[in-house]
């Protein structure tokens, strides 16, 4: 059993019109960018496009970089995966450690059964971090999906 941190999803689109519409909207679209981070744009998309792959992210200023929607389009529909952008990634392990690093520093510096309600805390930080990270992913995930929308529909 794998303990996932970072939520991460995959779905199964169908085209509204046809491959070829899809491929022609992700290049008028997307602003063409090895890096994927925000910038103010006309483009719906800043990322890679590649014939039939794609690695995008929506370019609202904002939450619109926290996902990242990459996929492939194959003749009956796409195959899309969706995670949380690597740069996210590493500022959330990094905060996510501060916490249990300063309880542990409190624990070298004074250590005793006093500091046991410190867990208080550090369970009210790891719980809410989560509900956090997973309505900002929500978030982003609907921005990306009511761009998408216009070219797929979703495979029940």
């Amino acid at each position: 059993m794998v303990i996932k941190f970072f939520p991460a999803e995959e779905y199964q689109l169908k085209y509204r019109k046809s491959k070829d519409g899809a491929i022609d909207f992700f290049r008028e679209n997307t602003k063409e960018s090895n890096v994927l981070a925000t910038v103010i744009t006309g483009k719906r998309f800043i990322g890679i496009v590649n014939n039939e792959i794609f690695k995008v992210i929506s370019s609202e200023v904002g939450i619109g970089a926290f996902c990242v929607f990459s996929g492939v389009l194959v003749n009956d529909g796409c195959n899309l995966k969706v995670e949380i952008n690597k740069p996210f990634k590493i500022l959330l392990c990094i905060i996510s450690l501060m916490m249990p690093l300063a309880i542990v520093i409190q624990l070298i510096v004074s250590p005793g059964w006093q500091n046991i309600g410190l867990i208080v805390p550090l369970s009210m930080f790891i719980v809410i971090g989560r509900f956090i990270l997973k309505f900002m992913f929500k978030q982003s995930l609907n921005l990306g999906f009511s761009k998408l929308n216009s070219i797929f529909v979703l495979e029940s």
